[in-house]
């Protein structure tokens, strides 16, 4: 099976499910303590994700993304993903505002990025 190999940047796991439409999207909440100890976290992706599966940032690509980690130590993407702590506002902002300290966070050394492979 062919692979990918990219550079990203592990964020969280994805932990109970909030909200399931059982056809189109599951809302996340997110491992706080992974996860710069915030509480309130919340991933919205596809109905496809499960619980344990992992939210990452990839290198040259924007915004966060679903993994699953196989068996065989490779990751299968499974979709990108929305990310916000208050859902009484736009999703789309707070994705971006996340995305940037979370890439910030990485300039200044805190985070680090490692490298994996997607199948």
């Amino acid at each position: 099976m062919a692979s990918l190999d990219v550079r990203g940047l592990y964020l969280t796991r994805l932990c109970t499910i909030i909200h399931d439409s059982y056809r189109w999207s599951r809302t996340f909440s997110t491992d706080r303590s992974t996860f710069d100890g915030y509480p309130g976290y919340e991933v919205v992706t596809t109905a496809q994700a499960l619980s344990g599966d992992e939210l990452w940032v990839f290198d040259g690509a924007p915004g966060f993304y679903v993994v699953r980690k196989m068996h065989s130590g490779d990751y299968c993407l499974i979709h990108a993903a929305g990310i916000y702590w208050d859902s009484s506002k736009d999703i789309h902002t707070q994705s971006n505002e996340i995305y940037a300290s979370v890439i910030e966070s990485e300039s200044r050394g805190e985070r680090t990025m490692q490298s994996v492979s997607l199948i």
